[in-house]
Order: C-alpha cells, then structure tokens, then sequence
C-alpha cells in the first residue's frame, strides 16, 4: 500500500542477481570492482581511531524533549515532491 501511494513500481530485477551485483562491484577480484578513494580513506580513518576527533562535538547528551521538539520541526514531505526532488539529481 505504502508503494503505491508513492509512485513505487515492483522492480523486475530479482533478488539474486541483485546480490550478485553487489558482490561483484564490491570484491576486488571481480572484473566490476573500481576501487573508491574516499572509502579507503574513510576506512583508514575509521581504523585509526580519527573519529573520535571529528566527531567528538556530536558526542554530548540530548533528552527526549530535545528529539520531540527537533522532530516537531521538520516539515511534511508528500511523496510526490520527494519524487520531484529525486528525479531532479
């Protein structure tokens, strides 16, 4: 019901060759895979601890009050302007 009412179509790839996809352009031995910079720099990162620094100012506390009154800003979001939106990257 959810799909419908959001434009969504049943896609007629099938779950195993969507897997096998990414498998493929994920796995180094592949043919497919293209190795991405910003992940290997993400990894290296992560690996030697840096975000810790980074992220060190989201590390503070926050109440329940805090997420209800940031929640109660956000606007509704019809489907159909998601889908404008999508569509215009």
């Amino acid at each position: 019901m959810l799909k419908d009412a959001c434009c969504l179509k049943e896609s007629n790839v099938s779950l195993d060759n969507f897997e096998n996809y990414f498998r493929a352009i994920n796995c180094p031995e592949s043919r497919f895979y293209n190795t991405d910079e910003d992940v290997l720099d993400f990894i290296y990162r992560y690996e030697q601890n840096e975000f810790d620094v980074i992220f060190d100012e989201l590390n503070v506390p926050f109440s329940h009050e805090d997420v209800t009154k940031a929640i109660k800003q956000l606007q509704t979001i019809t489907c159909l302007s998601v889908a404008k939106t999508w569509l215009l990257y």
